[in-house]
């Protein structure tokens, strides 16, 4: 049985062969995920409590390769040829993030498409987040048009919610990179550890992100590095969790990274919890006495010191039980009496 590839399916036809003629390379980078996973949960529990709504980690790795793309303008660039068949850079003027969306039709088929949010550079996060989805939300609808394709200079796809470790993309004629985003998981050599093995020997999930890159006008050396801007970012560099916080009016500090270890920075929460006699971290009142008890926990009575006689025992340790009870009873008795040799 043979089925012709018609409309959008034969022009993924005519783009993946057009791709062919693209010399590509491809940089890969794991980035820790554990910042990423605990910004996002602050984040979406804030949401669920005022307006509503969800944020991704698409959101947040789009958002930091938006910012990536300002830092460094050279990778958002395009390769083609003049009127006199020459190869010349292509700059554009704003930042077109392309964003692969996967879609599936009523028979089970799959269609792939690519809208553009543009401009992106002059979008904060919450404009980025409300552009992605009314985005998302035309695809699902069938009511992309033309336009929505047009302008894209870096696309972003993610494989990795179908658990896909890292890929590579193809890369379209005229643009200059391709980010791929691989699946969020426990290094593969720890996930059949238990929870309490994997805190002990302080292992975070990864994430694996790639940069497939038009080799002609991008090197090697510059995708590398962009992929470690946009870890930077991920990280929390230039402020880059409370630029989300602050247009999202979150009013709390976002969770911080710290070599060696992750701490919530909530100072003005800890400061009122201090004024009002509680512990600034944890929850319950501040005892008197300046210790904490958490709530639930019962004190345990403080212990008391038991009986110790300095002298050696005269029987030795390997004494009988019943020299043993003789022994105790005539302890009192020693107490009793100054003159007894014991």
């Amino acid at each position: 049985m043979l089925t012709p590839l018609r409309g959008a399916a034969a022009r993924v036809v005519t783009n993946m062969e057009a791709s062919l003629e693209v010399p590509v390379a491809t940089s890969v980078r794991a980035i820790p995920a554990k910042l990423l996973i605990d910004n996002r949960i602050v984040i979406n529990n804030h949401l669920k409590r005022s307006r509503g709504g969800k944020i991704s980690f698409t959101h947040l790795i789009g958002y930091a390769l938006i910012k990536a793309l300002r830092e460094m303008p050279e990778m958002n660039v395009g390769y083609t040829t003049n009127e006199k068949g020459k190869p010349v850079v292509v700059q554009p003027a704003h930042i077109g993030s392309g964003i692969a969306i996967d879609l599936q039709k009523d028979d089970g088929s799959r269609q792939l498409m690519v809208p553009a949010i543009k401009p992106a550079e002059t979008m904060n996060f919450k404009e980025f987040w409300t552009a992605y989805e009314k985005v998302v939300t035309k695809a699902r609808d069938g009511k992309l048009a033309v336009e929505d394709f047009r302008g894209t200079t870096m696309s972003l796809t993610n494989p990795g919610g179908i658990g896909t470790v890292h890929s590579i993309p193809r890369l379209m004629k005229g643009r200059g990179a391709i980010i791929g985003v691989g699946a969020l998981d426990y290094p593969a050599e720890w996930q059949g550890a238990s929870t309490e093995t994997l805190n002990r020997n302080a292992v975070s999930k990864l994430l694996t992100l790639t940069s497939t890159y038009d080799h002609r006008i991008i090197r090697g050396a510059q995708s590398g590095e962009f992929l470690r801007v946009i870890h930077q970012y991920l990280l929390g560099a230039d402020g880059f969790y409370d630029e989300i916080f602050a247009s999202l009016r979150i009013p709390y500090e976002p969770v911080r990274w710290v070599q060696g270890h992750l701490h919530l920075a909530r100072r003005r929460h800890q400061q009122g919890r201090a004024r009002a006699g509680a512990h600034p971290l944890l929850p319950g009142p501040r005892p008197p006495d300046g210790r904490h008890q958490p709530v639930g926990v019962q004190a345990a009575p403080p212990l008391r010191p038991r009986h110790h006689d300095p002298r050696p025992d005269p029987v030795g340790p390997r004494a009988s039980l019943r020299h043993r009870r003789l022994r105790r009873r005539a302890l009192p008795q020693a107490a009793q009496d100054p003159g007894h040799p014991a």
